[in-house]
């Protein structure tokens, strides 16, 4: 009887450090959305790399949002395809990881052409 009372304790301090913890990352996010939009792009960027949003799919989605809006292509298309490893059905990760595709593609063919 008290090992199950123990484990059913354990479980809900498990459950309850779990819930903080998912708080925290919301918390993270959400104050990256506000450097973000103040054009603290770099602070942004320093806090969706903590380790505790590393398979957050919003954390990647708002991290190539800034990478786009940047023109950084390359870090863009990574956050939004690891956006899309995390989950699959992120709308508007595949259209963004669709436009990127398309400007690093592009080439102006009359340069070409003597």
């Amino acid at each position: 009887m008290i090992a199950s009372y123990e484990c059913s304790v354990n479980f809900h301090i498990f459950q309850f450090s779990n819930f903080h913890i998912k708080m925290f990352m919301k918390e993270l996010i959400l104050k990256a959305q506000q450097l973000r939009d103040q054009g603290d792009f770099k602070e942004a960027l320093k806090l969706l790399d903590q380790p505790s949003l590393k398979e957050d799919a919003e954390a990647a989605f708002l991290a190539g949002e800034i990478h786009y809006n940047n023109q950084n292509w390359g870090d863009a298309l990574n956050s939004f395809r690891h956006c899309l490893q995390i989950d699959p059905a992120k709308t508007g990760a595949q259209t963004y990881v669709d436009l990127i595709l398309n400007i690093l593609g592009f080439f102006y063919t009359d340069q070409f052409n003597p």
